[in-house]
């Protein structure tokens, strides 16, 4: 299914995120994105 996904409705999920998580709120989400990716990669390299 993933697999599936094109470029276009990428696009609009990422239009869609912008309009329901303003714009002030989206560094804050990215920072906390970033930081479970890369906690989760030190887990699981133990």
């Amino acid at each position: 299914m993933l697999g599936q996904i094109g470029p276009l409705e990428l696009a609009l999920l990422l239009i869609l995120v912008v309009i329901i998580f303003s714009h002030k709120k989206l560094p804050e989400i990215g920072r906390n994105i970033a930081r479970g990716l890369k906690e989760f990669k030190k887990e699981t390299k133990k």
